[in-house]
């Protein structure tokens, strides 16, 4: 026995069968974890990278000054590139965009082999259904 009246949204098809949630698929909590943990290494990199200039424009030996100080460069420019898609894709909301853009970041990270098994399960989850309703409905 249900405890009221159920009340169908507008623009529901007869015949398909309404499930109401409150809240978000499980889904969406799994894709922020796993995009705050990738931006995290990101931006991880990022500031090792910026330890590598600083530490390499003090140095005082001049043959090791160019290496770090390249090093530190390009583990910057990389680790700004992987963090900053993550970081949107983590605090962009309820946007229709955003499906697209976490489907594109978890098969991004499918290059990785070390993220390919939960990627893998992440992209299963995120292509449902339900997942793409809710951020329709936003």
């Amino acid at each position: 026995m249900q405890p009221g009246p159920i009340f169908i949204p507008p623009g529901t098809p007869p015949g398909v069968a309404y499930t109401h949630q409150d809240g978000p698929p499980e889904a969406i909590l799994y894709f922020r974890i796993y995009a705050g943990f990738i931006a995290f290494c990101g931006v991880a990199c990022m500031l090792f990278g910026l330890y590598f200039v600083v530490d390499g424009s003090l140095s005082s030996a001049a043959s090791s000054r160019g290496e770090l100080v390249g090093m530190g460069i390009v583990y910057t420019v990389l680790g700004a590139f992987f963090a900053v898609p993550y970081l949107v894709g983590l605090f962009a909301g309820r946007r229709p965009w955003v499906h697209t853009l976490g489907t594109v970041l978890i098969v991004l990270s499918m290059t990785t082999t070390c993220c390919l098994p939960i990627a893998i399960l992440l992209l299963i989850a995120w292509i449902k259904p339900e997942v793409k309703r809710w951020y329709e409905t936003g």
